[in-house]
């Protein structure tokens, strides 16, 4: 039987409400409390169960070091989920198109051949690496190199950004794609409407329509990944993709996403 390990972060990722749904249906699961720990063990199960991992990034970075043979079910392989393993793919169809990519260091030394990304005087820079050294943010210039000091202090010395046009965000929508046997979407929700934390479980189906296009356009960076999708003044846009393991699922139908994920898991 197929175990699952849920790491409990905080009280919206809609984690509490998967580990409801599985005790539901009569799965085992296992709790572990989120901490940024970088070694020890963090499980009581065995190298040979089959587990499915839900969590954070240190979490399922941990966990890939501690027991190897359950990479199977830690959807989590983050170097696929580099910006720039599927921005050059998606191209038009992504939120940060075009963009230009600068390392972290250089960016207060190149910022005169970035304005013509700027938007209201504001950047928008994020980490290409899908690890996420700091989280994605419009910048105002006036900020901008004190900004890049805190980043810095916090990213790894070869951090590589992702440079492009602020965007105005209506509507934001949280995708989860299956990619085998079949691809299609297994749940989704809203997560934030007009700047505002809102979770709503579904999606239009337009939004699903282009999460699922990922599949044909690209090589699938996991077996159950995320698809962001947001609603913008120039149509629907891919905010970027993550790793199933270690996103919020905010919404989504737990039932739905359980059932895909273990029919995904047996078909590895």
């Amino acid at each position: 039987m197929i175990k699952w390990l849920i790491e409990e972060i905080h009280d919206h990722n809609g984690l509490a409400q998967l580990a409801a749904q599985l005790k539901e249906l009569g799965r085992t699961v296992s709790f572990v409390k989120y901490q940024p720990f970088s070694e020890g063990v963090h499980h009581n199960w065995l190298p040979t169960d089959d587990v499915i991992v839900v969590g954070s990034i240190n979490l399922c970075q941990q966990l890939s070091k501690e027991v190897p043979s359950w990479n199977k079910g830690i959807w989590a392989t983050f170097e696929n989920y580099d910006c720039l393993k599927y921005l050059p793919k998606l191209k038009e169809l992504c939120l940060n198109y075009p963009y230009e990519v600068v390392q972290l260091t250089e960016i207060w030394d190149k910022r005169w051949a970035l304005t013509s990304f700027t938007e209201d005087s504001c950047l928008f820079i994020r980490p290409n690496e899908g690890t996420k050294d700091f989280t994605g943010s419009v910048i105002d210039y006036q900020n901008l190199e004190a900004q890049l000091k805190v980043w810095q202090s916090r990213s790894s010395p070869n951090c590589t950004c992702i440079v492009s046009k602020p965007q105005k965000l209506k509507a934001e929508w949280r995708i989860i794609v299956a990619a085998v046997p079949t691809p299609r979407v297994v749940a989704s929700s809203l997560y934030r409407l007009d700047g505002n934390a809102t979770y709503v479980q579904g999606s239009p189906k337009e939004a699903q329509e282009l999460a699922l296009l990922t599949t044909k356009l690209m090589t699938a960076p996991d077996p159950l990944y995320i698809v962001d999708v947001a609603q913008t003044p120039q149509g629907l846009k891919i905010v970027e993709l993550n790793a199933f393991s270690s996103a919020a699922q905010y919404a989504c139908n737990s039932k739905e996403t359980i059932l895909a994920a273990e029919e995904a898991y047996k078909t590895l």
